[in-house]
């Protein structure tokens, strides 16, 4: 069974990949890369939570 802790743990590790990439994108002056990269970021949290729940119910 996964701690708590590691739940956490893994939650920040994956909100900090895509803050980063947004960053990232925002340094960039292509408007449409940033729109990319956050309908992407938000597809991955989206997809990490649905896990987050899937684990929970399990």
């Amino acid at each position: 069974m996964v701690g708590e802790l590691d739940i956490v743990q893994q939650e920040i590790a994956s909100l900090k990949r895509p803050i980063h990439a947004i960053h990232k994108a925002l340094t960039h002056t292509n408007a449409h890369a940033i729109i990319i990269v956050i309908a992407s970021n938000i597809t991955t949290v989206v997809y990490a939570v649905f896990n987050v729940d899937i684990a929970h119910i399990c």
